[in-house]
């Protein structure tokens, strides 16, 4: 099943690539190229990806979580016909270092030191998943609104360091930290389609997560 591709819609995903290391002017980059885009094609269905980081108290004061707030409220004022997924931490097969399990991947396997914030969880989704569930909403006519696209399972940041270490055989070097905190994301929208579409969510995610796109030998 593919994702809706015709003349009327227009996926909009040129976002920063290192949250954390963002600056004003990547924010800006995004924010011209969206109105460009907008401007050229102001009939078409946009679709803009935000991110559920919206709902973490410990993150939503970041620059990159204040600028998708920014853009959100930017989509609903140029665009006509518009649907916004808010997505969890995507997993995929990407060479980015900076997503999170690239990260611990990295560092852990080649014994490089890290930080973990103790009380911090973290909502994964593999790539896959999230490409069917944006289509379902798609053919399903969910203009106007602004969706939740998450793992009905959070896993704290310190049980994901692990998985890891269990996974790849190696004890991770990292400092504990008191910091983080849990959030909800409400994701009643998408229970019934991924329920529809048979989608499990279970205490082996993240393994097959990792089974999938870090293939080992160990």
């Amino acid at each position: 099943m593919d994702l809706k591709a015709d003349s009327d819609t227009i996926f909009f995903a040129a976002g920063v690539s290192n949250s954390k290391t963002a600056t004003s002017m990547d924010f800006d980059r995004e924010k011209k190229h969206f109105l460009e885009i907008s401007k050229k094609y102001p009939d078409q269905l946009f679709v803009y990806f935000s991110t559920t980081s919206i709902y973490d108290k410990s993150l939503r004061d970041t620059e990159y979580v204040k600028h998708k707030v920014k853009m959100e409220e930017l989509a609903m004022k140029h665009c006509k016909r518009l649907l916004i997924f808010r997505l969890s931490n995507i997993v995929g097969k990407t060479k980015n270092p900076n997503t999170i399990f690239n990260f611990f991947f990295n560092s852990i396997l080649n014994e490089v030191p890290f930080v973990v914030w103790k009380n911090a969880t973290r909502n994964f989704l593999d790539v896959d998943h999230v490409r069917i569930i944006v289509n379902y909403m798609l053919q399903n006519n969910s203009e106007n609104h602004v969706i939740n696209i998450a793992n009905p399972i959070s896993i704290s940041v310190l049980e994901l360091v692990n998985q890891f270490e269990k996974y790849l055989g190696k004890k991770a070097n990292f400092e504990l930290i008191d910091k983080g905190q849990s959030f909800n994301v409400d994701i009643s929208v998408i229970l019934e389609p991924m329920q529809i579409l048979d989608l499990k969510f279970d205490e082996n995610y993240i393994l097959n997560l990792l089974k999938k796109y870090y293939p080992f030998d160990i």
